[in-house]
């Protein structure tokens, strides 16, 4: 069954987003004419865009399994998948590439009310590295929490994560706080090989933390 498949990404290739985006390509999913092709009666009328769906009622949907990198505490790039199930039995599922060190929500993605892909998207992230589930309210801290620190530092989370942040609950006390540690020995990290536009993300570091209040990894 067709779906929608929608992405950000702005890490040098190839990151995993673009391997995961080519694996959708090679699978001939159309994303422009998807809807207008669309007849399934399990499938979001024509009138509602995937987009407004999300914004709407993606909240309203009961969270389904929510997966985390296996090695997260040790990491600085964690990988996260966010469920939600709709009453036809498909999903529509988030995934957020999050710099626990420094820049937050550096990618994001989702893919709307499928099924069979949900599952072979799942086996194409566990191919790329380990990961395990976890509860919902560990995705939700990693995530925003990474958000709030990368913001202090002066930087914003990827501009798709203003639309898959509705596939999360709202931000507030509903979502048990947990104490998640960001940054690398108190110090937010930058991981320079990793970084397109380094020059950029250390000016704002020696702007915002100071000449010694941030740390480089040249490896």
């Amino acid at each position: 069954m067709p779906g929608i498949f929608c992405l950000i990404y702005n890490l040098p290739a190839p990151s995993l987003i673009e391997q995961l985006k080519q694996f959708f390509l090679r699978k001939t999913i159309n994303i422009e004419n998807t809807m207008a092709k669309n007849t399934d009666k399990n499938k979001t009328p024509p009138s509602m865009s995937p987009e407004n769906y999300l914004k709407t009622r993606a909240r309203v949907l009961p969270i389904g399994t929510c997966y985390v990198s296996s090695d997260w505490q040790e990491k600085g790039l964690v990988t996260l998948v966010v469920t939600r199930v709709h009453k036809n039995g498909n999903f529509t599922f988030g995934l957020f590439l999050v710099d626990l060190y420094c820049l937050g929500v550096k990618e994001t993605l989702y893919v709307f009310n499928e099924q069979g892909k949900y599952h072979a998207f799942l086996n194409v992230l566990k191919e790329e590295e380990e990961i395990k589930e976890c509860p919902y309210a560990l995705a939700h801290n990693i995530i925003y929490g990474a958000v709030a620190y990368a913001q202090d530092l002066g930087f914003q989370p990827a501009k798709e994560f203003a639309l898959t942040r509705f596939l999360l609950e709202e931000d507030d006390d509903s979502v048990e706080l947990m104490d998640i540690q960001f940054g690398l020995s108190g110090k937010p990290a930058i991981f320079i090989q990793n970084e397109k536009h380094a020059d950029e993300i250390i000016a704002i570091l020696e702007k915002n933390a100071g000449p010694e209040g941030y740390m480089i990894i040249d490896k």
